[in-house]
């Protein structure tokens, strides 16, 4: 348990300039994993969706050097991430690739 805490640890300093600027902008941020130690940044909108934003065609690199472009989800309340029976985690839903409440306030 301590090597993933130690990763999110390294992952949450790598893109501390990012999760900083949102952050700042009013978009409370975490560095998560959503399973399987695929990266992203978790943004909690005032409607209580999701935002997850990753890489533009992957989960979001763990090497900053490798980060490529920007992509983004939202996802509703109840697609967070949760634990399964082996206590590992999992995703009930995907995160819908379409515009998010904080901008267009229809999702």
């Amino acid at each position: 348990m301590r090597d993933i805490q130690a990763a999110m640890d390294i992952g949450t300093e790598r893109y501390r300039d990012v999760i900083d600027a949102l952050n700042a902008a009013g978009l409370p941020t975490i560095f998560t994993q959503t399973g399987g130690m695929c990266a992203a940044l978790e943004v909690v909108l005032e409607t209580g969706r999701y935002l997850l934003i990753t890489d533009a065609g992957d989960s979001l690199s763990w090497s900053r050097e490798e980060q490529n472009g920007w992509g983004w989800g939202c996802t509703a309340p109840a697609a967070r991430a949760t634990t399964g029976p082996s206590g590992s985690p999992r995703t009930r839903t995907p995160p819908a690739r379409r515009p998010c409440c904080a901008w267009c306030g229809r999702c």
